[in-house]
């Protein structure tokens, strides 16, 4: 759900963790085996969050930071503003100066040739090499959402995704209003068959209104993907 929060071009971004989906591989290994993992927000342990239920996090080494509340181990303390603790960590905790090995920060490979048919594995790879700086890229709930977290995110690449309640077919809509609300940047969205079938209309609307967008959506056929794309 936090993906594309923070620059994946930060020279301490180590990757996304999300259980047996977590990229680069390393990240899994770095985050289980923390002394101490620091919780900023309240992570929701649902599926898209978690690698389908594949995570091993010990709460007993993790201290979350909600928005009003502080949760150590058993304990709960409430009427704590996030904020307040956040300021107090940067004015108190000390200075890292040391060195942290991240792992590479390499592209997925290239896949597939020209002439065999699309899936997953050939199509998100290319993905990844057409965005750059200013465009957003939306992705619907569902397999969409769960091949972004091994999408490396250029600087200045925006990204959309409702998983929480996971209620498919917000996703073209969606693009619909971002491309409204900045006409010069590209709006991108990538979505399964079954939900766009639920608001597939607004298409109409883009190309009506001209709006500056790429659409690409994936059908599943015996677990190989198809795609059709449009501009």
């Amino acid at each position: 759900m936090d993906k594309g929060l923070l620059s994946e071009d930060h020279p301490s971004y180590i990757g996304l963790y999300n259980g047996d989906s977590s990229y680069p591989v390393g990240v899994r290994t770095i985050v289980e085996a923390a002394d101490l993992i620091l919780d900023m927000g309240g992570l929701i342990f649902e599926d898209l969050n978690t690698g389908l239920w594949s995570d091993h996090i010990n709460s007993e080494r993790m201290i979350t930071l909600g928005e009003d509340f502080v949760t150590v181990g058993d304990k709960v303390f409430t009427n704590v503003a996030l904020s307040d603790i956040l300021n107090g960590l940067i004015a108190s905790a000390p200075v890292f100066g040391g060195l942290f090995e991240t792992p590479p920060k390499t592209l997925q490979p290239l896949t597939g040739e020209a002439d065999e048919p699309i899936s997953a594995n050939t199509f998100y790879p290319r993905l990844q090499r057409m965005l750059r700086a200013g465009d957003t890229l939306v992705a619907e709930t569902g397999t969409c959402a769960l091949h972004m977290a091994k999408l490396r995110l250029p600087d200045g690449v925006g990204y959309q995704s409702q998983t929480l309640w996971g209620s498919i077919g917000w996703a073209t809509p969606a693009v619909m209003g971002m491309a409204m609300a900045d006409l010069g940047k590209r709006t991108i969205l990538v979505t399964g068959d079954g939900a766009h079938q639920l608001t597939a209309n607004e298409i109409g609307v883009m190309g009506v209104t001209e709006l500056n967008r790429s659409f690409s959506c994936l059908t599943m056929d015996s677990m190989a993907s198809k795609m059709y794309s449009a501009r």
